[in-house]
C-alpha cells in the first residue's frame, strides 16, 4: 500500500504552523535521549565503613584515691601521697580509670571513716561524682609489713573489697604495690593480669619513695 502525502489542506491549522513540528521534533529527540541516560546513570553508592557510626569509647570509670594512712616509725611520711599516687598510676594504666580529685572533699570522707560516720561518707561518695573511692594503709605485722588497700564502690551498696599484702621490708612497698594494683584491675575493674607476664615493674628499692613525688619514679609509660 501506497501512503500519500496528506494534502496541505486536510491538516489542522494548528499542525500547519512551523512552531508546531519544531516542538514535535524536540519531544522525539527527548523521548529517544531518556532510555540512553537511564543506561548509563550508575547506581547508587554503598556504605563503606567509613560512612557507618563509629563504635562509642567507653567512658573512663572515675576513682578517688585518698591519702594511705602510713603507720611505721620513722621519715616516712612522704609515702602516704607516695603510695597513693602510684597506686593511682599502676590503675590507670591498666585498668581504664581516670583520677577524681576532690580536695577538701577527699579530706571529709577520710574523716568520716575514721570517726564511724559511714552515712555521712556514703553521701559524700554519691555527691562527689565518682564511681569508687580506694584508701589503704601501711602498717607493721609480726616482724614484718603489710600493705592494706579497700576499694568503695558507690552502686554497690556493700562493704569495701579488700586487698592485702605482706612483705618483710619497707624496701619491698612498691613491689607490693604493684602487686596489689593488679588484684583491684581484675577483681574490681575486670582487667586481670595478662597470661605469661611475669615479674613486677616496681622491684626496685624505696630510693625513688625518698624523693617528694615518688609516683614519678615508678610511673608506667
Amino acid at each position: 500500500m501506497t501512503v500519500h502525502a496528506l494534502p496541505h489542506r486536510i491538516l489542522a491549522p494548528a499542525c500547519r504552523r512551523p512552531r508546531y513540528w519544531i516542538g514535535l521534533v524536540a519531544l522525539m529527540g527527548c523521548l529517544a535521549i531518556s532510555p540512553a541516560l537511564a543506561a548509563k546513570t550508575p547506581p547508587p553508592a554503598k556504605a563503606t565503613a567509613s560512612t557507618q557510626p563509629a563504635t562509642p569509647v567507653a567512658a573512663k570509670r572515675q576513682v578517688i584515691f585518698l591519702p594511705f594512712d602510713v603507720q611505721i616509725p620513722g621519715s616516712y611520711a612522704h609515702l602516704r601521697s607516695g603510695l597513693a599516687s602510684t597506686l593511682a598510676s599502676r590503675l590507670a594504666s591498666r585498668a581504664n580509670i581516670a583520677t577524681a580529685a576532690q580536695g577538701s572533699t577527699s579530706e571529709q570522707m577520710a574523716q568520716a571513716l575514721k570517726s564511724g560516720d559511714h552515712g555521712a561518707f556514703s553521701r559524700m561518695l554519691q555527691q562527689s561524682g565518682a564511681d569508687y573511692l580506694i584508701m589503704g594503709s601501711l602498717a607493721p605485722k609480726a616482724g614484718q609489713f603489710e600493705l592494706t588497700g579497700y576499694v568503695f564502690s558507690q552502686t554497690s551498696g556493700q562493704g569495701p573489697k579488700k586487698f592485702q599484702q605482706d612483705f618483710q621490708s619497707v624496701d619491698d612497698a612498691m613491689t607490693a604495690v604493684d602487686a596489689m594494683a593488679w588484684e583491684i584491675s581484675g577483681s574490681v575493674f575486670g582487667r586481670p593480669k595478662p597470661d605469661g607476664l611475669t615479674g613486677s615493674t616496681g622491684n626496685k628499692s624505696m630510693g625513688a619513695f625518698q624523693t617528694a613525688h615518688p609516683e614519678k619514679a615508678y610511673r608506667e609509660g
